[in-house]
């Protein structure tokens, strides 16, 4: 699987903006609008001049009819403030391919979101470690991109790789949105503290669950030791047809209480796997989930 993503689609990227849902208030000017007022080309309503209001707002084709000063208000641009996470936990590298996608589903949304001139805080979370970066502006949309497909894998001695566990930790204060990358294998009771501790935060959050087309659906048979990639816990296993059938029906009753955990705190969960192509993934299943809509 090629690394870097290929310039026909970040071009139609660019295109895009990540759909939020609500008017959200942020610090400094950006493309989106609050619900505060300012000096934006959308009108809102009208209000009476008071003193210290701006005289060339003053509408005077209202003037006319009424013989009342009153001026337009507009919808104020402000950026928000967008955290990103991704899952750097051993699961997720057991597999090249969902390594590089993962990698890939968090370039492409910090690239995203910086092109649309909000502010993006991306965490690469390895154990108790993040790596972290805080970026503004659509200058620094390819830089952020070039970095993140690039993140080295890193194993550390004695560490405790939980990814929901150590995200609930370093969740970013006052963000109004997140974006969740990891592959959502861990204890749901921790899985639900860190979704509560970011609901908390007050911002809309998507959970974007990557599987490999592996643990979707295992092609293993026969016996094996199978070694926890997170844990180091070993287990000798005989895998067969029925026990193909109870896994995929283990995994399908967690992804139901992940789908449900996420909705109870206010987001919305996303399955994909690392065999849907990034133009599949953004131009089709994100839009039609309403993660992603035109400019």
């Amino acid at each position: 699987m090629n690394l870097m993503l290929n310039q026909t689609f970040v071009s139609n990227l660019k295109k895009h903006k990540l759909h939020i849902g609500t008017k959200m208030r942020g610090l400094h000017k950006g493309s989106r609008q609050s619900n505060q007022f300012g000096s934006s080309l959308d009108f809102s309503d009208y209000q009476e001049y008071q003193l210290g209001d701006d005289v060339r707002q003053i509408d005077w084709n209202v003037y006319a009819r009424t013989h009342k000063h009153y001026v337009k208000r507009f919808l104020d641009e402000r950026e928000l403030t967008i955290a990103v996470y991704l899952d750097g936990s051993p699961s997720m590298y057991t597999e090249e391919s969902k390594w590089v996608r993962a990698r890939q589903l968090a370039a492409a949304f910090c690239f995203l979101i910086l092109s649309n001139e909000d502010r993006v805080i991306f965490q690469h979370i390895e154990g108790s470690r993040s790596q972290k970066l805080s970026k503004r502006g659509s200058n620094e949309a390819k830089a952020i991109m070039y970095d993140i497909q690039n993140l080295k894998y890193k194993e550390f001695a004695n560490e405790k790789y939980n990814f929901f566990y150590n995200l609930n930790k370093n969740v970013v204060n006052h963000s109004q949105a997140a974006i969740i990358i990891s592959d959502g294998l861990q204890p749901l009771e921790e899985i639900n503290e860190s979704l509560k501790r970011i609901s908390v935060q007050k911002g809309f959050f998507y959970f974007v669950q990557l599987l490999s087309s592996e643990e979707r659906s295992p092609s293993l048979l026969g016996d094996f030791r199978l070694i926890d990639s997170e844990y180091s816990n070993e287990v000798n296993v005989s895998i067969d047809q029925k026990s193909i059938s109870r896994y995929k029906f283990r995994l399908q009753q967690h992804n139901e209480e992940l789908k449900k955990l996420t909705e109870r705190w206010g987001g919305t969960f996303i399955e994909v796997s690392d065999q849907e192509s990034m133009n599949q993934l953004f131009f089709q299943t994100f839009k039609e989930r309403g993660l992603l809509s035109m400019r």
